[in-house]
């Protein structure tokens, strides 16, 4: 029945141990990789051809130039549209300010366009002197923003200025992020030359501005490709679970639904360190959609119709605030929310509040004076089998053996809002993550991170999980593992053998019992890395811990935001990485380099590239009827270098992606 032994928390310990919340000639041909152009590019299209034949350029397609000294690729400075915005060079970050098109002109001549500003690349001033910067303005058709593509060898090209006759040039020879990009006189450097990389699924027709009602997301490269060494793009074959050689971007569209309400879409998570607001999409059986998301007016629930379009108004769930699971039904939904309660906190409640029919069927509280608990904070799961909801969170004791401990609830209600049997009221210490499935009889499976026994456990069946099976041993003591597992997600889904589900893990470089402990529950692990790498495990059967596979291995990468879902026959896993981390106490800081897709089948086996697309994930996906996938998040790119301070930003538009089968 919970940590009745476990000693007391300091205030500061309390505090840190729950995450808070604000809680032709040719053709270009296929190269595969090309001297001086780094591994981490290794799903683009990489172009050449030989010294003596001209290069086809398609104009419909956007490229990204790479420089060959550096590797990095030009890009319009911190993503601006304005006028007189500085090109420099910077890791390769899936960024449409990273992606040109070549528009023909005449003599051979080309403006390069930036996908994101649509503003052509020119040298400032129409100046004709070496080091003269190069920034991108509204096009003119002036000479200065008109460039001719020579070819090198080895497949390089030159990029040279219409009006001066210098070259695109990477000041100094320099390797860093930020670095100016300046014309000057050609000299055969390497920091002038570049290699062309061809954006896949643009291209040859395909290619849809940016801006326009439903446009691909693009993808990137990434570390841990698994392309082919004939630099096949991401997701050849029939196996690859996104298509006979389509890739998932391709596969991916994004569409907006404007918020009559500001949307706040980011808070301060473990260390204050900034995550998504949960965004919550869930399909009904007859394909209609459900997006929940919070304001201050309360809860919204967005409907919309199966090819995503707005559906009439948003209900409104007043007097709420987080969404913490969402079932959406032909005749409205369920919502696992918080309500105002009267408490010695003076702490919200657990609650889940059915609308049918436009009009309330319940409202549940499910924490309260006489359980002797509330929830000021959920990081919950909601699921439905067709006859009752589980609805797993996080517990605060207020009173009782419990008292002033954070722990979980797991509490079944039929559709008249009944309370069923089974579930438990007091489940794993300092709950860090929760993760639930439904089961058409019987307990829902269901997984929990427990910092005291430190590590994520089975937690099906739970009274106090001192035998509870251990999935992983992980670092979680004092809130290490807050945000690291997708608790506010509900990520567990069947497979063909059991069950999956999707973290980002430590890994443990030892796990021994804290002899220190009198209660004999304590467990003392050390973590293998600084960083958080993304691992699937499997379970055997709701109860019985299987294997696990590790998707990445890169110790200076951190990995975060990471979910599962099925994708077919296969499975999508998503993540966000932060490059250059460093890392205290549990969480690290570093540069955003992109949210990632990678489809896996049901042993772990990558059977797609990881590809970097142009859309966030902020809470749970939702598979409609023919299979394909939904969710809806708000177009930012997160700052992942420093603790959150003030406010989040507000935002009165969501967009809605849509990932086909």
């Amino acid at each position: 029945m919970g940590d009745i032994n476990e000693p007391r928390l300091t205030a500061q310990a309390a505090d840190a141990a729950r995450r808070p919340r604000g809680r032709h000639r040719k053709r270009w041909t296929v190269t595969g990789l090309l001297i001086g152009v780094p591994a981490v590019l290794g799903p683009y299209l990489l172009l050449s051809q030989p010294e003596s034949e001209a290069a086809t350029i398609d104009s419909t397609a956007y490229y990204r130039l790479v420089s060959v000294n550096s590797g990095k690729v030009l890009e319009v400075a911190e993503s601006s549209t304005a006028d007189g915005a500085k090109a420099v060079q910077r890791t390769d970050n899936g960024g449409q300010n990273q992606q040109w098109r070549l528009k023909a002109t005449d003599s051979g001549h080309y403006e390069l366009v930036n996908r994101s500003s649509g503003k052509a690349l020119g040298v400032k001033g129409a100046s004709t002197a070496n080091k003269a910067a190069v920034e991108q303005s509204a096009a003119s058709g002036a000479a200065n923003q008109q460039w001719k593509i020579t070819d090198l060898d080895g497949g390089a090209i030159e990029v040279v200025n219409r009006n001066s006759g210098k070259v695109l040039d990477v000041r100094a020879r320099s390797t860093a992020d930020g670095a100016a990009v300046i014309q000057y006189k050609a000299n055969g450097g390497t920091n002038q030359q570049w290699k062309l990389a061809a954006v896949p699924g643009t291209g040859t027709g395909t290619d849809t501005a940016s801006g326009s009602p439903s446009t691909p997301a693009t993808p990137s490269a990434s570390a841990s490709d698994n392309t082919g060494g004939d630099g096949a793009t991401s997701g050849g074959g029939n196996d690859s679970g996104s298509g006979n050689g389509t890739t998932l971007a391709q596969k991916l569209t994004v569409s907006k639904v404007t918020l009559p309400a500001a949307f706040r879409y980011l808070e301060p998570g473990y260390n204050q360190l900034p995550q998504w607001t949960r965004v919550d999409t869930q399909a009904a059986p007859d394909g209609s959609v459900r997006v929940a998301w919070p304001a201050s007016d309360g809860v919204h629930v967005t409907s919309l119709s199966p090819s995503l379009e707005r559906q009439g108004t948003d209900t409104v769930v007043p007097n709420t605030e987080e969404v913490s699971g969402l079932v959406a039904h032909n005749n409205g939904f369920a919502l696992l929310t918080r309500v105002p309660d009267s408490n010695k906190w003076d702490e919200t409640a657990a609650a889940l509040i059915r609308y049918k029919d436009g009009s309330v069927l319940f409202n549940k509280k499910l924490t309260g004076t006489a359980s002797n608990d509330t929830s000021p904070v959920l990081d919950g799961a909601l699921k439905w089998n067709g006859s009752k909801y589980g609805a797993y969170f996080v517990v605060h004791g207020a009173g009782g053996f419990a008292d002033g401990h954070f722990g979980d609830k797991l509490a079944y209600v039929d559709d008249a809002g009944t309370k069923q049997s089974g579930g438990w009221d007091w489940g794993c210490s300092h709950n860090e993550g929760i993760a639930l499935a439904p089961a058409a009889s019987g307990a829902f499976p269901s997984l929990c991170f427990d910092d005291w026994r430190s590590g994520l456990f089975v937690s099906t069946g739970i009274s106090a999980p001192d035998d509870a099976p251990v999935v992983q041993r992980e670092q979680c003591w004092a809130g290490y593992c807050g945000g690291a597992y997708p608790g506010n997600s509900g990520d567990l889904v069947k497979t063909t053998g059991g069950y999956a589900t999707a973290f980002a893990s430590r890994g443990a470089a030892s796990a021994v019992k804290n002899t220190a402990d009198s209660s004999g529950r304590g467990w003392t692990v050390t973590p293998k890395t600084d960083t958080h790498q993304v691992t699937v495990a499997f379970l055997k059967d709701a109860s019985t811990p299987g294997s696990t596979v590790k998707l990445t291995d890169d110790p200076t990468t951190d990995h975060v935001n990471v979910h599962i879902t099925p994708y077919g026959k296969n499975l999508l896993v998503s993540w966000e990485s932060v490059a250059d981390a460093t890392c205290k106490d549990g969480t690290c800081t570093g540069k955003f380099t992109g949210t990632h897709l990678q489809v896996i089948d049901h042993t772990g086996k990558p059977v797609s590239a990881d590809e970097v697309v142009d859309a966030r994930i902020a809470g749970d996906i939702a598979t409609l009827p023919d299979s394909s996938l939904t969710w809806a998040f708000v177009s930012s790119t997160p700052d992942y270098g420093s603790a959150m301070r003030g406010t989040s930003p507000t935002t009165t538009t969501l967009s809605v992606a849509r990932l086909t089968g």
